[in-house]
């Protein structure tokens, strides 16, 4: 009986062929992430204060602006692949967070760290606009 439990245990350990894909897709653009994350961050060493011309302070601050939004977007993504490894690790990878459905492979394979079936993720963007609208 011990021997039947642990070969199911171990089965069900073994990722299927899709997931061990999807474990090479998300662990590329988490590397590719964190190295763009790293050069956005890169980026913000440059003091505006330290600039002669108003002209070049202003294009300065205005550039942070953008590196900051951008070093704030790869840490989300980056929690986001983090998140979908762990979930695989888990075997949870491919289920909807919000309904507990499977996610579809096509979704899947468009979006590997899909957190959401589509019909909750509509949802979900549909309560955000009307967080950011209302």
């Amino acid at each position: 009986m011990t021997t039947q439990r642990t070969y199911k245990a171990k089965k069900k350990k073994r990722l299927s062929e899709f997931e061990q894909h999807q474990k090479g897709v998300l662990e590329a653009k988490l590397a590719e992430l964190q190295k763009e994350h790293q050069g956005a961050r890169t980026n913000l060493a440059v003091n505006p204060g330290e600039l002669a011309e108003d002209y070049d302070r202003a294009n300065a601050f205005a550039n942070q602006d953008v590196t900051v939004g951008n070093i704030n977007r790869s840490a989300l993504e980056i929690r986001h692949v983090q998140d979908a490894l762990r979930a695989l690790e888990a075997g949870a990878y491919g289920t909807c967070n919000e309904c507990g459905e499977p996610i579809p492979e096509k979704r899947l394979q468009a979006i590997p760290w899909a957190e959401r079936c589509v019909s909750c993720e509509e949802v979900f963007a549909q309560e955000a606009e009307g967080v950011m609208v209302g």
